[in-house]
């Protein structure tokens, strides 16, 4: 008897999970061809797009002779300041120009990969050519 009435409990429970698509109706938003079924839907263009994603820059500053520093900037707005060598020991600043864009060019490498904030290692500035 118990096993009876089990076997009826599972039938009901499969019977009433089971998929019944007749006479019911789906809408799917198929990003793909939702342009034939409504005109008025279009692609972002180019702009858009290009705005959406952070444009950074490198701007080096001396701070003193042979003693250079490094911005990012997002746009128009500063995102990470840098005067001295990241991961050094002391307030000292980059030997040169080049070192310091090189260096900061590196950081917006790795923002641009997704590693935010950037960090950076005595390694990795050795392996660049940025220390003296």
């Amino acid at each position: 008897m118990k096993i009876l009435l089990i076997f009826s409990f599972l039938a009901v429970i499969l019977f009433s999970c089971g998929s019944n698509t007749k006479g019911t109706e789906t809408t799917v938003n198929d990003p793909i061809n939702s342009h034939e079924e409504n005109s008025e839907v279009s692609s972002p263009n180019e702009d858009q797009s290009l705005s959406a994603a952070p444009t950074y820059a490198v701007e080096p500053f001396e701070k003193g002779e042979n003693d250079w520093g490094y911005r990012i900037m997002n746009g128009e707005a500063l995102f990470i300041n840098q005067p001295h060598i990241p991961a050094a020991q002391g307030n000292s600043g980059f030997s040169s120009r080049e070192k310091a864009i090189t260096a900061g060019n590196f950081m917006i490498y790795k923002l641009n990969a997704g590693i935010v904030p950037p960090t950076v290692s005595i390694e990795e500035l050795d392996s660049l050519g940025v220390l003296d």
